[in-house]
């Protein structure tokens, strides 16, 4: 019985782990390898990153996968995790359908609607909240990509299983949220045949200005999230609401919508807990890490909703995976 469990617990989480990480190396990739053409010097910064993320997603695999049953949180035990888990994908669904609406309807801005949905469920659903967050960002599909409501509820639908499924997986890194979401989208682009493009790499001013509102992010975010015990949501979608009401009024629609968009992306690697990052300079490192990243990838694969946030767990993970390794080499030099 014991084996069975053990078993039946690792196929439950192997979808979601798999399509997590699937779409944080493609897009981690993309920003890094195809960028070199474009900027040889930004990408070459990229490449201990990448090294980073495979260190990280290895690590993360074997905390996934060779846990014992007895090991894992009591969450994730057996006993009405099923209903639990189809609740969680409904709201992701419904969270996505409510963003898309406001952005494409009502011509909120899209980090606006995000936290806005954030709050509300942090607020009034708080059993949910987390999975409403997630689906908030699969919401944030532009809608000259999905163009149709059918396109940005079959990403809803396939975020809210991948969610659902890696739930145990990744717990206290910043942005999987961000990251089941992108691969909802990502899921349905390629089913539907939608074309993803992006943005030109920025000035060196605007690249600046992007950098240093990531790390502005990832540090309040978390100073709200853990060293004022508010909560990883509430943190990140008060901080969201914030740039996305005052950012772009401080520096014009176009650059505010890329300056509010890098502040928000930040801020998901300052969701992460206090076991992964442990202060505000850790979340600040992981918050430079993202607005490098943040630029990267503005060319590629744009207006899939969940983008932001899988580049703050990319970015996360990357900064987990590099810090390990400094710690095991430091400690093989240590015992010579």
């Amino acid at each position: 019985m014991h084996d069975r469990e053990k078993t039946s617990e690792r196929l439950r989480r192997a979808p979601g782990f798999v399509a997590v990480s699937a779409a944080t190396v493609t897009l981690a990739y993309r920003a890094g390898i195809l960028a070199w053409p474009k900027a040889p010097i930004l990408a070459a910064l990229k490449l201990p990153l990448l090294a980073g993320l495979a260190v990280g997603l290895a690590i993360e695999a074997k905390a996934a996968f060779a846990a014992k049953p007895e090991d894992r949180p009591a969450a994730a035990k057996p006993g009405g995790e099923t209903a639990d888990d189809l609740r969680d994908a409904l709201a992701v669904f419904a969270a996505a359908m409510l963003g898309y609406l406001a952005i494409a309807r009502l011509g909120l801005n899209a980090v606006l609607a995000s936290s806005l949905l954030g709050l509300s469920g942090a607020l009034l659903l708080p059993k949910r909240a987390v999975a409403i967050y997630c689906g908030s960002f699969a919401g944030m599909a532009a809608p000259a990509a999905f163009e149709t409501l059918a396109s940005v509820a079959l990403s809803g639908a396939l975020a809210g299983v991948v969610y659902a499924s890696c739930k145990p997986c990744f717990t206290g890194i910043g942005g999987r949220l961000g990251a089941a979401a992108y691969a909802g989208s990502l899921g349905s682009s390629l089913i539907l045949g939608v074309r993803l493009t992006g943005d030109e790499l920025p000035g060196l001013g605007l690249g600046l200005a992007i950098l240093g509102y990531a790390v502005a992010g990832a540090a309040l975010t978390w100073t709200v999230s853990v060293r004022l015990g508010r909560g990883p949501v509430l943190a990140s979608a008060f901080w969201g609401a914030v740039a996305g009401a005052v950012i772009p009024a401080l520096h014009g629609p176009a650059a505010g919508r890329l300056l509010d968009a890098a502040f928000f992306c930040g801020g998901f690697a300052g969701m992460s807990a206090a076991s992964r990052l442990r202060n505000e300079a850790e979340a600040g490192v992981a918050g430079a890490f993202c607005g490098l990243t943040f630029i990267l990838a503005m060319p590629m694969l744009g207006g899939a909703g969940g983008k932001l946030g899988t580049l703050a767990f990319g970015s996360t993970l990357a900064y987990l995976g590099l810090r390990e390794t400094a710690r095991r080499a430091y400690s093989a030099l240590g015992r010579r």
